[in-house]
């Protein structure tokens, strides 16, 4: 009396890049949204990431000593998830 194959790793809904194009997405999405952002623009989203994150002050603390290039791929990266999960 089983009750399915409850060891099957389930699958996950959210889209994972899996190759290098996928990758190359997000340089193009990072290039168009670069100009629009200025750095304290970057900071502002980036601290709103953080808190929609809910991280501690200690997890907080290395992202926030992250250079503003880094932020701004962060940034970029999350939009890119955003806008291929929705």
């Amino acid at each position: 009396m089983g009750l399915g194959n409850s060891t099957k790793a389930k699958k996950s809904p959210l889209n994972r890049p899996s190759s290098e194009s996928d990758f190359g997405d997000i340089a193009e999405f990072q290039k168009e949204i670069q100009p629009q952002m200025d750095d304290r623009d970057v900071e502002e989203r980036f601290l709103k990431m953080l808190d929609d994150m809910n991280l501690t002050n200690e997890k907080r603390k290395p992202l926030l000593e992250q250079s503003i290039d880094k932020k701004r791929q962060l940034l970029c990266m999350r939009e890119k998830g955003y806008n291929t999960v929705s």
